[in-house]
C-alpha cells in the first residue's frame, strides 16, 4: 500500500510537505532563527527574528500630579527623568517622549486607555525587562506591569540545505526563507491534534492549547513534543504590533 507523503514516520523540521502550493518569502535573520519554528518580523520590515516577549506594558493606577518624578528603565538602561508638568496628559506625553529617546526603544500610549495612563514600551527582538518608579509630589501613581509579544507573525522556517555544518537554523544576517503559505513539518512544544488551531508557546515553538494565536492548522497528531504537520494560512499580527 503506498504510504501518504504527509504519513510518512521520518521528518525533518522545517521541511516542506508536498503536494501543496507555497508561497516563500525571504527575511534577513536579526536573531538565529531554528528550521520549524515560527518567524516574526515588525510593520515596515524584511527582517526575521525569534519569538520574544518584547513589549512590556506599565499601568498607572492613578494620575501624576503636580511635583512629581518619573523614572523608567527598559533592559537596565534608564530613561531621562521627566518632571510634572502642565497637566497628568501632558507629563505622560513626556514620559513617551522621553522612552522613544533611548537607543532601541519605542513607547506610546495605549490607545484603547482614554485615562493616558497605560505605557507600551518595546525592545525590538528582546525579551524586554521594565521598571518604574514614581517620586515627590502629594501621591504617586504606582505602575503595573507585564509581558507580551507585539510582533508580526510572518510565516514558518523553511528548512534550506545549508552550504556549511552546523545546527539546524539560520544564524543572524543569513537570508530565511519563510514559508508564508503551504504545509511543512515544525516543532511542537507539547502534544497536539489534527485539525486544531496554532499558538505560539513561551518558548516559541507551536501548540494547540495556550499562547498567542496565528493563523496556521496542525495537519498532524502527535502524543508527545516532536514534529507535525502544519499549515501556514498568511500572517498575523499580534496585538499592540502596529501601536508604535
Amino acid at each position: 500500500m503506498t504510504v501518504p507523503y504527509q504519513d510518512m514516520d521520518k521528518a525533518l523540521a522545517g521541511l516542506g510537505i508536498a503536494p501543496c502550493t507555497a508561497r516563500i518569502d525571504s527575511f534577513t535573520a536579526v536573531t538565529d532563527i531554528e528550521f520549524g519554528y515560527p518567524v516574526f518580523s515588525y510593520p515596515g520590515e524584511k527582517k526575521a527574528y525569534a519569538y520574544s516577549l518584547d513589549t512590556g506594558k506599565i499601568v498607572f493606577d492613578g494620575d501624576f500630579v503636580t511635583s512629581n518624578t518619573i523614572d523608567i528603565t527598559v533592559n537596565g538602561e534608564a530613561m531621562g527623568q521627566v518632571t510634572f508638568t502642565t497637566d497628568h496628559d501632558t507629563t505622560a506625553g513626556l514620559v513617551v517622549d522621553a522612552l522613544n529617546a533611548m537607543t532601541g526603544v519605542e513607547a506610546a500610549l495605549d490607545a484603547t486607555d482614554t485615562d493616558n495612563r497605560t505605557f507600551l514600551i518595546r525592545a525590538k527582538g528582546t525579551t524586554v525587562a521594565v521598571t518604574e518608579e514614581v517620586l515627590l509630589g502629594a501621591g504617586q501613581a504606582s505602575g503595573t506591569i507585564t509581558y507580551e509579544s507585539a510582533q508580526i507573525f510572518v510565516g514558518m522556517c523553511l528548512r534550506t540545505m545549508m552550504p556549511y555544518s552546523g545546527t539546524a537554523k539560520y544564524v543572524a544576517q543569513d537570508e530565511v526563507n519563510v514559508l508564508e503559505r503551504g504545509k511543512l513539518w515544525a516543532e511542537a512544544g507539547k502534544a497536539v491534534d489534527a485539525n486544531t488551531a496554532v499558538y505560539v508557546d513561551a518558548n516559541g515553538k507551536v501548540s494547540d492549547t495556550a499562547g498567542l494565536a496565528i493563523d496556521c492548522k496542525f495537519r498532524g497528531t502527535i502524543a508527545e513534543a516532536g514534529l507535525v504537520e502544519l499549515e501556514v494560512n498568511g500572517q498575523s499580527a499580534f496585538t499592540n504590533a502596529n501601536s508604535f
